[in-house]
């Protein structure tokens, strides 16, 4: 009776830690994607912590020659509180050029007093792996994410 309640127990903790490890290599499969096919809003959340809200639209694009991936999201502005968006994923409001430069984003060269009254919200971060800048224009409705890859 003991041999089977160990047996049990065994298989047990051998179910869990297949799990895990079949979790884990999951996550750090999604984490490595660079590509757009596959994992692509879940890939660019965990590498810059930000949520991506329901999308009506989506473009991507990787260059490996650049290792850059750009991404275009089209939010449901229907589904989507801005107010909380922005304050919960910590976007700062653009009030310069300074800030960020948004020509990558958005067409046109806007002056400081221009993006101080457009509806235009940052957030950017330079980690050991990659970096990221992200726009977001609460007037559109648009996210634009930009990832550069490091390695």
């Amino acid at each position: 009776m003991r041999k089977v309640i160990l047996l049990v127990v065994l298989v047990i903790i051998a179910m869990v830690c297949v799990g895990f490890a079949g979790m884990y290599t999951f996550t750090k499969a999604v984490y490595n994607e660079k590509g757009c096919d596959w994992a692509n809003i879940d890939h660019i959340e965990m590498r810059t912590g930000s949520d991506i809200p329901p999308t009506i639209a989506r473009n991507c694009d990787y260059n490996s020659v650049s290792n850059t991936r750009t991404a275009r999201f089209e939010l449901d502005m229907n589904q989507l509180d801005v107010i909380s968006f922005v304050k919960n994923n910590g976007y700062q409001k653009l009030q310069s050029n300074q800030q960020m430069s948004v020509s990558d984003f958005i067409k046109g060269d806007f002056t400081d007093a221009e993006l101080g009254k457009l509806q235009l919200y940052f957030r950017s971060d330079n980690r050991q792996d990659h970096s990221y800048r992200m726009l977001f224009d609460a007037a559109s409705g648009e996210l634009h994410v930009a990832i550069q890859y490091k390695k």
